[in-house]
C-alpha cells in the first residue's frame, strides 16, 4: 500500500507544520515560506487521496482503519466511509464501537471525533450492523442515531411502546424509532395511539385496512455517462467530485435521460422551463404504464410548492398548473391560443442509466457530502423533513417517484416528483438548504 504510506507521510507532515500555526494576537507562528510549504502539502496530500486511493476501495479501506487506530481527528476523513467497499463496512464499525454510546462532544473530547462521524455514515449505510447494540442506543436515545433502528422489526418494540407512552421529551425520539422498525405491529400501534391514518417517517398509509408505502419498493440510482462524469470532474472543484461508489454501481442499466436541455418559457412566468427527468419505457417494479417526461418552472417552482403539472396519454407533460389555489385546468390563465405543437416541453436531457440500488444506498441521508442521490424509487431522502404530496384534482396520496440533487447541475438542494397515475398528474417539490 505505497499509496496510503505515502499519504501518511504527507498527512504527518502537514500535522507537524500545522500545529505551529497558531494564531497569535491575529498573526500566524508561520513564516510565507512555511504557509506556502503547509499549502503545497495540503494540495499534495488531498491529490494523492483523490487521485490514488479512493479509488481503490481496498486502499481506503486500509487508509481509514490507520486512521482510525491512531484516532486521528480530521472530520473530513469519514468521507472514506463512502469508498470503502462493502463487504468492508463490519471491519470500520467494529472499530467504532467505542464511540456508540458517545454524543459529538463525549466523542470528541474521548479522541475519537473521527469513530463518531464515521457511526453517523454507516447507520445509513449498514444498519443491521446496530441491531446487535439496539440497548446501548436505548439508553443513550441519541436523536442522532434515528436511523440505526431501521428495519429492527419488533425488537425492543415493547422498551419503546412503553418510552412513549411516557409523558416526556423522548417521546418523540421513541415514535421515531417505531416508525423506521419496518414492523406493521407498531405502525398499528402508533396509528391507534395518534388517531392518523399515515405515518410520515415510515412513508407508510393505512388504506382499506392495510398499509401500502408511499413510495415504490425497488429503487434505482440515476447514473450519468462515463464521459459526463469525466468532463464534470475535470472542471469542478475537488469537493464536488463525483467519484465515490454512490457513482459506481455495477450492473446493467435502462435508459433514461436527467437535466439537460431547457425549453419554451414558462406560460405563467416566461421563465424557460427546465428537464428534470424522461423514464422512456416502463421500469420493472416502477407502476407506469407509459413513458414519462418530468420537467419545472425553475422560478414557479420556488413560490409554487409544490408546482404540478398535467400529462398527456404519452406520458409528456401538457400544461402547468398552478397549485397554491386548488386545481383548476384554467386557473384564470388562457391556454385556449397556445399552439400545442410549436409549444413543445423540453423532452431530452443528460444520457443515463437506471442501475439497480444496491441496500448499501438504500436509505441515504447524508447531506454534507457528494453521494449519488438522484434516484428513481426507493424511499426519498428528506432534506427537511417529511413532505408528501397530495393529488390536487382526486385528493389521494400521491406516489413518491424520484428524486435529483446536485450532479451535472447543482441545484443546492433536492428536488422530489411526485406522480398520480389515476389522474396523470405530477407534483414537483423543491427542498432547499
Amino acid at each position: 500500500m505505497d499509496a496510503v504510506n505515502e499519504y501518511l507521510r504527507l498527512l504527518e507532515a502537514r500535522t507537524t507544520l500545522g500545529q505551529k500555526s497558531v494564531v497569535v494576537g491575529g498573526f500566524s507562528q508561520l513564516s510565507s515560506e512555511e504557509q506556502a510549504q503547509l499549502v503545497r502539502l495540503r494540495q499534495t496530500a488531498d491529490e494523492a487521496l483523490r487521485s490514488r486511493i479512493q479509488p481503490d476501495p481496498e486502499a481506503s479501506l486500509s487508509l481509514l482503519m490507520t486512521l482510525l487506530d491512531r484516532r486521528d481527528t480530521l472530520g473530513e476523513h469519514r468521507r472514506l466511509v463512502d469508498y470503502v467497499p462493502a463487504h468492508g463496512l463490519p471491519r470500520v464499525f467494529e472499530s467504532c464501537l467505542p464511540a456508540l454510546a458517545l454524543d459529538h462532544k463525549e466523542a470528541e473530547a474521548a479522541g475519537l471525533h473521527l469513530h463518531h462521524l464515521t457511526l453517523n455514515k454507516l447507520q445509513d449505510q449498514a444498519p443491521e450492523l446496530f441491531h446487535d447494540h439496539l440497548p446501548a442506543l436505548f439508553r443513550e436515545k441519541d436523536w442522532s442515531r434515528f436511523d440505526a433502528w431501521r428495519g429492527v422489526g419488533l425488537r425492543m418494540s415493547g422498551e419503546l411502546r412503553r418510552e412513549f407512552e411516557r409523558p416526556s421529551v423522548d417521546r418523540a425520539w421513541a415514535q421515531g424509532c417505531l416508525e423506521r422498525s419496518g414492523a406493521v405491529e407498531n405502525y398499528d400501534f402508533l396509528a391507534q395511539a395518534l388517531g392518523v391514518h399515515r405515518l410520515d417517517e415510515a412513508g407508510m398509509e393505512l388504506k382499506d385496512g392495510q398499509w401500502r408505502a408511499l413510495y415504490p419498493d425497488v429503487c434505482y440510482h440515476i447514473q450519468p455517462s462515463a464521459p459526463d462524469l469525466t468532463a464534470h470532474n475535470m472542471t469542478a472543484p475537488t469537493h464536488m467530485h463525483l467519484d465515490d461508489l454512490s457513482w459506481r454501481i455495477a450492473g446493467k442499466g435502462l435508459p433514461a435521460e436527467y437535466w439537460g436541455h431547457q425549453g419554451p418559457p414558462c406560460p405563467h412566468c416566461g421563465t424557460d422551463l427546465q428537464h428534470l427527468l424522461t423514464i422512456p419505457k416502463p421500469v420493472p417494479g416502477i407502476m407506469l404504464d407509459t413513458p414519462l417526461t418530468f420537467v419545472v418552472c425553475p422560478y414557479c417552482m420556488i413560490g409554487d410548492r409544490p408546482t404540478i403539472f398535467v400529462h398527456d396519454e404519452h406520458g409528456l407533460p401538457e400544461r402547468p398548473e398552478y397549485h397554491g389555489l386548488g386545481f383548476d385546468e384554467t386557473r384564470g390563465y388562457d391556454f385556449s391560443d397556445l399552439d400545442q405543437d410549436a409549444y413543445k416541453f423540453p423532452t431530452q436531457g443528460f444520457s443515463a442509466q437506471l442501475v439497480a440500488t444496491p441496500p448499501r444506498w438504500l436509505f441515504q441521508n447524508d447531506f454534507s457530502d457528494s453521494q449519488n442521490m438522484n434516484r428513481l424509487g426507493g424511499p426519498p431522502s428528506w432534506l427537511q423533513g417529511p413532505e408528501w404530496e397530495t393529488c390536487p384534482k382526486c385528493q389521494q396520496s400521491m406516489l413518491f417517484l424520484f428524486q435529483l440533487r446536485d450532479g451535472l447541475a447543482y441545484t443546492n438542494g433536492i428536488i422530489y416528483g411526485f406522480w398520480c397515475a389515476s389522474c396523470r398528474v405530477s407534483a414537483i417539490l423543491n427542498t432547499y438548504t
